[in-house]
């Protein structure tokens, strides 16, 4: 089978398409067919090693020392089951899904295998595959933390990065939840952010957004330069900063030691991409509380396009690439 392999960390021209082996399921899991995946910011920062100061050390450790660990990257698909494992039940040939690996990633190939009770949810009819997959991280991530902050209607929240996959998905899902929203993003995308259905835009290319007089029960950084001490002021007397992106190991350190400051751990993975928040955003999106942004797909032979595209830091929502026709 064809999978975008990346054998060396550096720039996207490292990311090329290969022959390699087709897995085979075990016997508590599925096979795949691939339809879309989608590259994110994780995929751009492990294949180019571009993490916060002070955690270049810990990331080698976790995605491979000297040399991608996972070589095949893609945090998540929208697919068509193939096979099923001889233990399998909860799922059968031919259903069409969405799922993922985790950070053992994957998802950029043509076949993946998923164990049945892992991050794997059956996939609406209503929804092409690029629109299944295009809803899992951002929704995923907001929803995390979300249910972590406990974010509930009447609530204010200011999104800074309300335009990236998780700013859009942000805006849509805390609104479907009955807060009031403030997001923040460039000119460009001032009237896509007011469509999602923010109640208030703060354009950060004609103002600080930490100068505003208002206050906040959360603050929502998936930027990664609204720190708690910058934003504190902006926070209502019990609000909390809800930390996507940090800029440092030091500022990690802050919020891990902040009971105002909610970080996702990596214990939280297993709820965050699971098949049962998958389950729930499919439910979202096929109700219209959660529709995808996409900003270009790309075709899988074009994937390196599409890492370049996100390393350019300035993408609308979400980059899928199509890995089958």
């Amino acid at each position: 089978m064809k999978a975008a392999v990346c054998r060396a960390y550096g720039p996207a021209e490292n990311v090329k398409i290969e022959e390699v082996d087709k897995p085979t399921p075990a016997d508590d899991e599925v096979l795949v067919k691939v339809m879309a995946s989608t590259v994110e910011i994780a995929d751009v920062r492990i294949r180019a090693l571009r993490v916060p100061k002070g955690l270049c050390l810990m990331t080698r450790m976790a995605m491979g020392l000297f040399k991608p660990k996972y070589p095949v990257f893609g945090l998540q698909y929208s697919g068509v089951i193939e096979a099923v494992g001889a233990n399998v039940k909860a799922f059968s040939v031919g259903q069409a899904v969405v799922g993922s690996n985790g950070f053992h990633l994957g998802a950029h190939a043509e076949y993946i295998t998923t164990k049945q009770d892992g991050a794997l949810a059956l996939k609406p009819e209503s929804l092409t595959h690029e629109e299944a997959v295009a809803v899992l991280f951002g929704g995923s991530t907001s929803l995390g933390y979300f249910d972590a902050g406990g974010v509930k209607a009447g609530n204010t929240i200011l999104i800074n990065g309300a335009s990236g996959a998780v700013g859009v998905a942000a805006v849509q899902l805390a609104k479907h939840l009955g807060a009031t929203v403030t997001g923040v993003c460039s000119s460009k995308n001032v009237e896509l952010v007011k469509s999602l259905g923010a109640d208030h835009v703060i354009d950060y290319t004609k103002e600080d957004f930490t100068a505003t007089k208002d206050k906040f029960d959360f603050v929502m950084d998936n930027v990664g330069n609204a720190s708690f001490a910058k934003v504190k002021h902006m926070l209502k007397p019990n609000g909390k900063t809800l930390v996507v992106i940090f800029a440092s190991a030091i500022e990690m350190i802050k919020v891990l030691t902040n009971k105002r400051a909610i970080m996702l751990s990596s214990d939280s993975e297993k709820e965050v991409l699971s098949g049962k928040m998958f389950s729930r955003l499919m439910q979202l999106a096929e109700q219209g509380a959660l529709e995808p942004v996409i900003d270009t797909s790309f075709p899988f032979e074009k994937i390196a396009d599409a890492h370049r595209l996100v390393d350019g830091g300035h993408k609308v929502g979400v980059v899928p690439v199509r890995i089958a026709s």
